[in-house]
């Protein structure tokens, strides 16, 4: 799943990352030791990343504003896992943050980011 930009391609790795940090928590039945820090790391990284993304949208208005609004959409929704965590607890907001994740970035990158980001030719 890489697009061929390798600051992007890390970068969907850390999201890997984030992810795997939660598997192990929830394998391990620790999640409540990790889960806040991991939430406001997404959050976090989401803003960095997405900014990043966008500046290889530069100079091409193709399906630009789709990719935005997808963005837009993911950050939304990030902002209100919070108040999800708190209504869910620690063991139900980590598998629901795990699943959500990992099928939005799978999605995100195999659909929007690989049609829409320059190709390396």
């Amino acid at each position: 799943m890489e697009t061929g930009i390798v600051d992007i391609d890390i970068q969907h790795r850390s999201f890997f990352k984030l992810g795997k940090i939660l598997l192990d928590a929830i394998d391990n039945n620790r999640e409540s030791e990790v889960v806040e820090a991991n939430l406001l790391e997404l959050t976090r990284y989401t803003k960095y990343h997405i900014a990043t993304e966008e500046t290889y949208h530069k100079g091409s208005d193709e399906n630009l504003e789709e990719h935005q609004k997808a963005h837009y959409e993911f950050i939304q929704k990030v902002s209100g896992f919070k108040k999800l965590y708190r209504k869910m607890g620690s063991k139900a907001f980590s598998e629901f943050m795990l699943e959500f994740l990992f099928l939005w970035i799978e999605e995100h990158i195999k659909g929007l980011d690989m049609r829409d980001l320059p190709r390396k030719k």
